[in-house]
């Protein structure tokens, strides 16, 4: 008698194949919408979406000269399109479109003879003018770099900065409710240097603004955070944290607007940079604008075997490469901090030159973001619990569209939703936490032949249970809504 199997036929494993997609497409079509694709053309400079507004979900993309909108139902059906001219007196740099429950607002940078005029414009769901603004007009800066757009929490309040490289950062807070100018101001700099690793604007939903710089990094003696607290009122005053004991890697800050105080966490080393060695965390409560104490929490052995997947006895750390990327605040002044590998490779290689003849250096990048955990923080800074994510996305010369992650949150469970590799046919899943750490991990969709690339993490939740992500491939975008 023979023992072995016999091998199944490969027209059966085809037909076995295509049940199982059939399946598993019928499984998901109740939960999982999906609009048609939209090629945006070459003039294309920016899009985004909204979440629902008087049940429509529109989405926008701008060139120079206009702004297209498409509305959807619920289900991602198309309703209809309506294109939004910009003033031709004008040359137009769209920064962004925000909305918000009941309408968008536009706003751009228009310039005219030499004159820059930061405005605002105001449209509800079917395209009707509500309001406008003009929030400054200034003399064209030709040295300044393109301003950053920081928002408040609930955006309603945003943030321009313009920056000066060594000298000021120009600033103006404004409310997208009523369009009206909060504050302005000058904010001079003197001890600038090129040093410093990193800096960061927040802003409360009080308009309140904190800019954060990590001072002399590289030295034990003199490292410090300087926090620049910047009032509704024009003031502003100075926050220092000493670091004493350990070198910065990587630093991340944001406002908790329940217990209006400014969170911080990051990774430090306390002697090799090539190791991370563990987090740290403080904050500063608006009310007594003093730091708190800097709590560590430092990466153990069994943590170290559990995130390399291998057992780790007397580890030295972890991968530098770490970054702290979400900071998700807790009622009771805890923080759940989302923990990222990523690392990011310039290299060069050689092509052929142009008309066949010679050669020429052709730069890549790759990109890539693996491993991942979540640390559940206490108000004492203590840590909960942690829970690792074993994960390997990696991508090239697409500014890592496809990788890392969605935070979804919902009242009893935080998810993680990624494609489980950066490919066109992969797998998604849904990484569900409990309030107690427990992890459970869900395959919500299989995207092999259904012409989907999903950007999970320019995602929006749009209800308790629902987000929609943009598909993208090349300059061609849908729009795709998962029910969980």
């Amino acid at each position: 008698m023979n023992k072995h199997k016999r091998p199944i036929p490969i027209f059966v494993q085809q037909v076995m194949r295509y049940i199982l997609l059939f399946f598993s497409s019928a499984l998901f079509a109740q939960n999982i919408h999906t609009s048609t694709d939209k090629n945006l053309g070459s003039e294309a400079q920016g899009y985004t979406f909204s979440g629902k507004i008087n049940d429509r979900i529109l989405f926008m993309y701008w060139t120079k000269n206009k702004i297209e909108v498409e509305a959807f139902d619920t289900d991602l059906h198309k309703q209809w399109d309506r294109t939004i001219e910009l003033d031709k007196k004008f040359s137009h740099n769209v920064i962004d479109i925000i909305c918000s429950k009941t309408d968008f607002t536009i706003i751009e940078y228009a310039e005219r003879r030499s004159i820059q005029y930061l405005k605002l414009f105001k449209y509800d769901s079917q395209i009707k003018l509500l309001d406008s603004s003009t929030i400054k007009a200034t003399p064209k800066n030709y040295d300044v770099p393109t301003p950053k757009l920081t928002l408040s929490e609930d955006k309603k309040v945003a943030l321009i900065s313009e920056k000066e490289e060594g000298k000021f950062y120009d600033l103006y807070a404004f409310s997208l409710d009523s369009l009206k100018l909060i504050w302005a101001k000058l904010l001079e700099y003197k001890r600038f240097t090129y040093d410093n690793k990193s800096e960061q604007f927040i802003v409360s939903n009080q308009a309140d603004a904190f800019l954060n710089i990590d001072e002399n990094p590289d030295t034990k003696k003199t490292h410090q955070f300087r926090i620049i607290h910047l009032y509704p009122s024009g003031n502003a005053s100075e926050i220092i944290v000493p670091i004493r004991d350990f070198w910065v890697l990587h630093s991340k800050f944001s406002f908790d607007n329940f217990n209006k105080k400014l969170c911080a966490a990051g990774i430090y080393t306390e002697k090799n940079i090539s190791h991370a060695q563990g987090l740290f965390t403080f904050n500063v409560p608006v009310s007594s604008h003093r730091a708190s104490t800097i709590i560590t929490n430092i990466f153990d052995d069994d943590f170290a075997s559990a995130f390399t997947g291998k057992k780790i006895v007397n580890t030295k750390g972890l991968s530098p490469d770490l970054r702290v990327q979400d900071i998700v605040h807790r009622r009771d002044g805890g923080m759940l901090l989302i923990v990222e590998q990523v690392r990011e490779l310039v290299r060069m290689t050689t092509g052929a030159g142009s008309y066949g003849f010679g050669h020429r250096d052709i730069s890549i990048t790759d990109y890539y973001h693996d491993n991942a955990f979540l640390s559940n923080i206490g108000p004492d800074g203590k840590m909960q619990w942690r829970s690792v994510i074993v994960k390997k996305q990696s991508s090239q010369n697409d500014e890592a569209r496809y990788c890392s992650y969605f935070v979804m949150k919902t009242p009893s469970a935080i998810h993680l939703l990624l494609n489980d590799d950066a490919s066109r046919s992969t797998t998604v899943s849904d990484y569900l936490f409990k309030s107690d750490g427990q992890m459970e991990r869900h395959t919500i969709l299989n995207t092999d032949g259904k012409s989907l690339q999903l950007r999970f993490r320019d995602g929006l939740q749009i209800g308790a249970n629902e987000l929609i992500v943009p598909s993208q491939d090349n300059l061609s975008v849908k729009l795709v809504r998962i029910e969980l």
